[in-house]
């Protein structure tokens, strides 16, 4: 088929304009530093073949994912992350099309291990790293205060309910309010 996703020709767009106009995409796109350096290497490495690009975006992610496996393998077992890895593939297969979302969501999975191991900085740093990519990842500095944290979490599935609830009305607040 002629895309991968819903926003591909936008995508497709980006990746050209990074590797042709570098410099004008890095200081007046209003894009993530990340994504604009990654799209331009991207397009010097594929020598501007936005699908081999995609191809490799895609071996990063499961790279990213395999990453996060690891770092979280003692808080999860091997079926529920392989469900999630699944999960995740069937919404990309379908055409969501959403590449730097699919980029940023492995890393802040695999940052998951910092929290519960209450590694702060390492923590602040991968959402830091993540949100130059997409940087809605910087809303998963809410579970800060579980890494900071001295006393054990053992009742932190009721916070992470709660978020699980409390994040969509948040986000339509933002939606609603900030960039309507």
């Amino acid at each position: 088929r002629a895309q991968t996703g819903i926003d591909d020709r936008q995508y497709e767009r980006i990746f050209i304009s990074a590797g042709t106009n570098f410099r004008y995409e890095l200081f007046n796109s209003g894009r993530e530093l990340g994504y604009t350096l990654l799209n331009w290497i991207l397009y010097k490495l594929t020598g501007g073949n936005y699908d081999v690009a995609q191809v490799i975006l895609t071996y990063i992610s499961f790279l990213l994912w395999f990453q996060a496996f690891r770092n979280n393998r003692k808080y999860s077992s091997y079926p529920v992350m392989v469900l999630i890895l699944f999960m995740y593939y069937y919404f990309r297969i379908m055409g969501s099309g959403l590449v730097r979302i699919f980029l940023t969501i492995p890393m802040v999975f695999s940052g998951l291990g910092y929290v519960w191991n209450r590694e702060w900085k390492k923590y602040v740093l991968l959402i830091l790293v993540a949100s130059q990519i997409h940087m809605s990842s910087l809303a998963m500095i809410i579970l800060l205060p579980f890494a900071l944290s001295k006393k054990e979490y053992t009742y932190w599935k009721k916070y992470v309910l709660f978020l699980a609830v409390a994040m969509p009305v948040v986000y339509i607040g933002i939606a609603k309010t900030l960039v309507p």
